[in-house]
């Protein structure tokens, strides 16, 4: 009996000898697995794997990116890059001007704010209207004013930063002298010189005739025409 039981101790601890490098060879065999799987193992993951340089290329990228914004920008461009006048060009003016009373006699000197507006229906010819605030004293040292209201066509001829435009404008006028008042026909010609200091203004002189005749039904004794002539300084704003 005690033989049987001295070979079962031993073949008991036989077996967990055994046993013992059976399940480390199991654990072996799970540590180069778990390597595979990226738990361990590093250096296998350093040879398998290369790291994206992201920061490189987000670098390039930003680089690219700026390029584009400064070819992109918007520059200021002088007059002579580009047309001074074309389709769909407008602009606003205000002058003023001193005036000098040719017929009748008993005008004298005065003077004349206006303000304007143009549109360019080509390169050339442009249309608007301008109003007026004009004055003139009298022999006797009394005054006599007269508001025009016109519409306004030019032609417009340009070299360099320099532009003459020729015009005509007509319409109508509201005109007072003391208790008289009267409401009339009135034309005015007139040609200009300017020069584009930039691509948005251009200052100029400007020279101009009115001419305002007076009709009275039933009383022909009545009738004048009157004539005046200006010469100012005019700021233009174009966009």
């Amino acid at each position: 009996m005690k033989r049987f039981f001295s070979f079962c101790f031993i073949a008991f601890f036989a077996s967990i000898l055994v046993y013992s490098q059976t399940f480390n060879l199991g654990n072996d065999d799970w540590t180069k697995s778990g390597g595979s799987f990226g738990f361990e193992n590093n250096n296998s993951q350093a040879n398998t794997f290369e790291t994206p340089e992201t920061e490189d290329d987000w670098g390039d990228a930003d680089e690219d990116w700026g390029e584009t914004e400064n070819e992109n920008k918007t520059t200021n461009l002088n007059v002579t890059d580009f047309a001074l006048n074309s389709y769909g060009d407008q602009n606003i003016h205000a002058s003023l001007a001193g005036n000098y009373a040719l017929y009748p006699y008993n005008l004298s000197w005065g003077g004349n704010i206006s303000l304007g507006y143009n549109f360019f229906i080509d390169s050339l010819f442009s249309i608007g209207g301008n109003i007026n605030f004009n004055y003139h004293r009298t022999r006797g040292s009394n005054v006599f004013y007269n508001v025009p209201m016109m519409a306004k066509g030019s032609i417009n001829l340009a070299v360099g930063r320099y532009e003459i435009p020729i015009s005509l404008s007509a319409g109508v006028a509201l005109q007072s002298y003391l208790t008289r008042f009267y409401f009339g026909p009135i034309a005015k010609p007139e040609i200009g010189f300017f020069y584009r200091t930039n691509s948005e203004w251009s200052i100029g002189v400007t020279l101009g005739a009115y001419l305002m005749p007076q009709y009275y039904i039933g009383h022909p004794e009545n009738n004048r025409f009157g004539t005046t002539v200006e010469a100012g300084l005019s700021i233009r704003y174009h966009f």
